[in-house]
């Protein structure tokens, strides 16, 4: 029995020496040529990856040792885990099979692994402290006249310690990074400067 591409047996059915008829399902199968692997990924940092096109690198840690494999985005499933609120997209590794040193393992099915997936860049963006973020959606900024502004942001990408935002805010603005009892827009200001630490 062959088969037309380079291939791996996941479960066999049928034993050797039994009878089988046509249409009879002798073993499950997966390619052998490539991998896929699903990964979560928040909606606002889908702006920031191309799809398909984006590299990828997939990281196994195995005894202690770290091993990786380059791969690259090949699409997104359109649909939203109902439980993460992540969105899918699968990246695609070659060749998963092929040893790339004597003591490199191969990536079996089934692994658990660590993507990084390389962004795009992006152009006139400001990234801010995650806490200076407000609501999800606004920043408050310190005017010249020192005059509280509550502006409506876009945000690009979220970190655990930075927002990036890709409209909203100009470079140079101050935003406020404190917490601000009863802010509303032209509440008058009293600016500390910040500390520097040495």
């Amino acid at each position: 029995i062959t088969t037309p591409i380079a291939c791996r047996i996941k479960k066999r059915i049928i034993d050797n020496g039994q009878i089988a008829s046509e249409g009879t399902t002798g073993a499950i199968l997966f390619t052998a040529e490539l991998t896929e692997i699903r990964v979560g990924i928040n909606r606002r940092d889908l702006i920031g990856i191309t799809v398909p096109g984006s590299k990828a690198k997939v990281m196994l840690k195995l005894g202690g040792d770290n091993y990786s494999w380059n791969g690259t985005v090949d699409r997104t499933l359109g649909y939203i885990n109902e439980r993460e609120r992540l969105a899918r997209v699968v990246v695609q590794v070659p060749q998963p099979y092929i040893k790339r040193k004597a003591n490199h393992p191969i990536l079996s099915v089934g692994s658990f692994v660590e993507v990084v997936i390389e962004g795009r860049k992006l152009n006139d963006i400001i990234p801010i402290p995650r806490h200076a973020l407000r609501e999800e959606s606004t920043v408050w900024v310190a005017t010249t006249d020192s005059i509280l502004a509550i502006r409506d942001v876009i945000v690009s990408t979220l970190t655990p310690e930075e927002a990036i935002i890709q409209s909203g805010i100009v470079e140079g603005e101050q935003v406020i990074v404190t917490s601000i009892s009863g802010a509303a827009p032209k509440l008058k200001l009293r600016i500390r400067p910040a500390k520097v630490s040495k």
